[in-house]
């Protein structure tokens, strides 16, 4: 009995050894392959060999005769056309299932399908998340619609084209304030809008070109309040605006801020929050608020003009028409009131605070009686669109703390 149950287990060792052998011949890459090319080559020569042979082989349709195997091979190309367009280009392949709760496709953002899609549609990023929903036109973020970052808050609201914002949009902050609200063109602001911080206070309204406050605007303080209404160039207020301006007009545009100096027929008005000083010299029969101002100082350490920064001398030497001076010379009464408004590390090496005598001083108006007028100052001046501009240094090799714009004086 034993003897024979060792034959049947070496019979069955024997049948599975040979039934595995046929089974991994049959697995092997290359006779797998092989196998697939042929019966697939066999099928398709017999299913595309339309010679007459019978005409059994044929479908009557409208008087004409159609070989079957022809139809065959129609119906089987239009079907794998099918089953293509519903795999590679449906929205349905990248949903999986996913209900967004507004009832619009969902596409990868690099399927063939949105290639070819109009209409409204989800979108997703490379990281899966639901990144555009709205207007598509031909595959191209066209229309209406917003974007989202990959935590689901909104990124920006608004038109689009181009795949860019195009059109009046709202652009927000990661902690969901409002940044920009206004026109867009190729993803800048462009046009009228409105300039939040991220802490959604209001900056500046006005107009805006490349993404910078350029012409009519104002400018808002920390608490939203207006302190001033005029001109931009680049991003930065064009000071030269300024220039002429009767001081009723100034005071109608800067709304900020202020602290007034007084010297003998001259005072200055210094606009604290926007980093500069006018000055008047009046005559015995001028009125103050009628008399144009001659100078603008700005307390700035740096010239911003038309998107640029300029510091250095060689920076100014390039961006002025000509210099017309540098070397020192005597302070007035305007450098006085600007340096007043700076603290003591910014002009102790301009000027000593302390050689200034003040009759009197309240909280917004300071009369100076008097002050050391043979202090020097190292100076280069130059000129740019009939303007004169001078920026004034503590000695040749140290940067610029402050410059002055006055109108250019007429050659003869």
């Amino acid at each position: 009995m034993g003897s024979l149950f060792k034959t049947l287990i070496s019979i069955i060792r024997i049948k599975v050894a040979k039934l595995l052998l046929v089974v991994t011949k049959f697995l092997n890459p290359q006779n797998l392959r092989l196998f697939i090319q042929q019966y697939v080559g066999t099928f398709f020569r017999q299913i595309l060999d339309v010679k007459p042979k019978h005409k059994k082989d044929y479908y009557t349709m409208f008087g004409w005769m159609v070989s079957k195997r022809l139809a065959y091979a129609v119906v089987i190309i239009v079907g794998v056309a099918c089953t293509y367009y519903i795999f590679m280009m449906s929205p349905v392949k990248f949903t999986f299932g996913l209900d967004v709760g507004n009832g619009f496709p969902t596409y990868d953002y690099d399927s063939w399908g949105l290639k070819n899609f109009t209409g409204k549609a989800n979108i997703k990023a490379e990281s899966r998340y639901i990144a555009y929903t709205g207007d598509l036109k031909e595959g191209t973020v066209e229309g209406a619609g917003v974007l989202y970052d990959k935590d689901g808050k909104i990124i920006y609201e608004g038109a689009f084209a181009g795949n860019m914002f195009n059109g009046q949009g709202k652009l927000k902050y990661s902690n969901g304030k409002v940044h920009y609200e206004g026109e867009f063109v190729n993803n800048k602001f462009q046009g009228q809008g409105t300039f939040y911080r991220k802490n959604g206070t209001l900056e500046y309204s006005g107009l805006f070109t490349d993404g910078l406050y350029n012409g009519q605007g104002t400018l808002y303080d920390e608490a939203s309040t207006e302190i001033f209404k005029g001109v931009f160039d680049s991003g930065a207020i064009s000071y030269p605006e300024l220039l002429n301006k009767t001081t009723a007009e100034i005071s109608e545009m800067y709304t900020g801020r202020s602290k007034i100096y007084t010297y003998a027929e001259s005072y200055a008005v210094a606009m604290e929050q926007i980093d500069a000083v006018s000055v008047v010299d009046l005559s015995e029969d001028s009125i103050a608020e009628t008399t144009p101002v001659e100078k603008i100082i700005v307390l700035k350490p740096v010239l911003e003009a038309n998107g640029n920064i300029f510091k250095t001398p060689t920076e100014l030497s390039g961006y002025f028409d000509k210099k017309i001076y540098e070397g020192s010379t005597n302070i007035l009464f305007g450098e006085v009131a600007a340096f007043l408004c700076m603290d003591d590390k910014e002009t102790g090496a301009y000027i000593d605070k302390s050689t200034i005598a003040v009759s009197s001083e309240m909280k917004d108006l300071i009369d100076i009686e008097d002050y050391d007028t043979s202090t020097e100052l190292y100076i280069r001046t130059y000129i740019g669109n009939g303007l004169a501009y001078t920026f004034y240094y503590a000695d040749k090799d140290s940067p610029f703390v402050m410059y002055t714009i006055e109108q250019a004086e007429t050659e003869e």
